[in-house]
């Protein structure tokens, strides 16, 4: 995984703030169910 943001960054609605990379298909989607998995970890804002 790169990681393109850091805790306390501020990300633009659309703007990346990760990559995930596997070497397998089966690899990909575990990271996959993983990320979804802990979307409550983020806190969205709305525009001021």
């Amino acid at each position: 995984m790169k990681l393109y943001k850091s805790v306390g960054d501020t990300v633009m609605r659309g703007e990346p703030i990760f990559e995930i990379h596997a070497e397998s298909d089966s690899q990909l989607q575990a990271a996959l169910e993983y990320s979804n998995s802990v979307r409550h970890l983020v806190r969205y804002d709305e525009d001021p």
